[in-house]
Parts: C-alpha cells; sequence; structure tokens
C-alpha cells in the first residue's frame, strides 16, 4: 500500500508530525508515503474558513528536509518520499520554478482559490460558474507543467451540495 498525499504539522492543516504517521504506516502494512505539505502564495484565500498567512504558512524545506533524512535512517523498512502540494502553480511562476528546482520526489498541484481569492461556494457564486473557473484553472496549470500528479479534483464540493464531478465535460473541454 502506498500514500502520497500526506501533511504533517509542516502544513498549516496538518495534525501529526512526521514521525507519528511513519508509525502508523508501519503499523498498517503501508510501505510506501510521501508527505505532501502544503506550499501556497495565495495571501487572500479563505481555505474552509482559514484566511492564510503567507509570513506563516510555508514551511521550511531545510528543516523539512532533516526530518525527512532523519525518519528515512529511523525507518529503513517504509520508503519515506518529500514532497509539496504546490497550490495554483501557473499563478505563481516565479515562486513554482524555485520549488521545482529543490529535491522534491513528487510535486502535487493544486487549485484551492479562484474568484477574485475566494472560493466559490453556493452563497456567492453559481455551480456551472464554479465548475467552468475551477476546471479552466486546473487546466491552465496542468498545461504549464511541472507537476506530476493532481490534488482535490472534486475539492470544490466542500461548497456545493450538488457537485456533480461525472458533468465536467461542460467546463473542460476534452
Amino acid at each position: 500500500m502506498v500514500d502520497m498525499h500526506i501533511h504533517s504539522t509542516f502544513s498549516f492543516d496538518g495534525s501529526s508530525t512526521m514521525e507519528e504517521y511513519c508509525q502508523k504506516a508501519i503499523s498498517m502494512n503501508v510501505n510506501k508515503i510521501c508527505f505532501t505539505d502544503h506550499v501556497d502564495f495565495n495571501t487572500e484565500e479563505k481555505n474552509c474558513g482559514v484566511v492564510k498567512d503567507i509570513s506563516i504558512q510555508n514551511f521550511d524545506v531545510e528543516d523539512y528536509l532533516k526530518e525527512i533524512n532523519r525518519l528515512r535512517r529511523k525507518y529503513h523498512g517504509l520508503e519515506i518520499l518529500s514532497g509539496i502540494e504546490f497550490s495554483e502553480s501557473h499563478l505563481f511562476k516565479v515562486e513554482f520554478e524555485h520549488y521545482k528546482e529543490m529535491p522534491f520526489d513528487c510535486i502535487i498541484g493544486s487549485i484551492h482559490h479562484c474568484y477574485n481569492g475566494i472560493f466559490p461556494g453556493a452563497l456567492n457564486i453559481g455551480e456551472e460558474q464554479a465548475k467552468k473557473e475551477y476546471y479552466d484553472l486546473m487546466l491552465n496549470m496542468v498545461k504549464y507543467g511541472g507537476i506530476q500528479t493532481l490534488a482535490h479534483f472534486d475539492f470544490p464540493r466542500r461548497y456545493f451540495d450538488n457537485w456533480d464531478v461525472d458533468d465536467i465535460r461542460l467546463a473542460v473541454p476534452m
């Protein structure tokens, strides 16, 4: 078993340390994990009711990699990969190019904001417009490149009662 999308306490939304995740992975017979902590540069984002502060949200890469290496030595039976979840890489090109040069094993691309920085919800935008904006942003991020995988294909579902991912062909030309 493999888990390639783990947020440790290096992320603003992480609640467990990397070591706690390693111990849990071993107890569940997971043989490979990848810590993909958040790297976000949108200072206007309201994500799940949390307004991010760029001065505290992004982690110290040197400390992060030191902890990864320490855990690799300690838990040698568990393959531990390093990674990041970079939000809206196509909108923060200079920052993304900097992080892309770092020795991460995996870079996940994600969309956490649109509609003037505030994620669309039923109170401020219709579902069809939200689909168009969200998947247009996702498509632009994929076209920009530099990521290995996508996260949160259905992230807007948190904000809409009837978000139908089977119907995204209306928003994204195939």
